[in-house]
């Protein structure tokens, strides 16, 4: 499998995603250099990679969080409540194992967009991703793309064969090509 440059256009409909596609066919861009698929929401790309067991570090990173949090919070809040009333001593376990839980969670979760600010994001949407060769210019792809809609445009180098982008990883950073002026 060789590698190859990729360009690819996100866009929030599926019908300007279609109508680049159609546009880019108009252009002289082969059938099988253009594929159209579904990106999840971050988190949620497992439903679409069935290969991506772990869809999500810092989210696999909070469940470890969550449970040393839920300790600490319901240790604390135990002995603060046995002290003052041995009734009360479940009823704070459980408010302090909640909230343990959540500040652990949200301490370990790591999010992408914080880590640098190079490190950027895919959202939801449509993509329609183009293997470039010599039927159309990196240009005329990008610019045609925006004129459909795409709000981001990335480029990449992967495996793109029979109209599949089959290296595509919904968690990487992408590399964004043109980003289009906003209105």
């Amino acid at each position: 499998m060789t590698s190859t440059t990729i360009v690819a256009g996100r866009f929030d409909h599926i019908e300007p995603a279609e109508s680049a596609a159609q546009a880019l066919q108009n252009l002289g861009v082969q059938a099988l250099h253009v594929c159209t698929f579904h990106l999840n929401p971050s988190g949620a790309h497992g439903a679409a990679y069935d290969k991506e067991e772990a869809n999500d570090e810092g989210a696999m990173n909070a469940t470890e969080g969550g449970v040393a949090g839920a300790a600490v919070g319901a240790a604390a809040l135990v002995g603060v409540a046995a002290a003052i009333a041995p009734p009360l001593a479940i009823a704070a376990a459980s408010v302090g194992a909640y909230t343990g839980s959540l500040v652990g969670a949200l301490a370990t979760m790591k999010d992408a967009g914080e880590e640098s600010p190079a490190n950027v994001a895919r959202r939801a949407g449509i993509m329609v991703a183009v293997k470039v060769s010599d039927e159309v210019d990196l240009d005329v792809i990008a610019l045609t793309l925006t004129a459909h809609g795409a709000d981001t445009v990335e480029i990449s180098s992967g495996v793109f064969e029979r109209g599949e982008w089959l290296d595509f990883d919904p968690t990487s950073s992408p590399t964004l090509y043109f980003r289009p002026q906003q209105a």
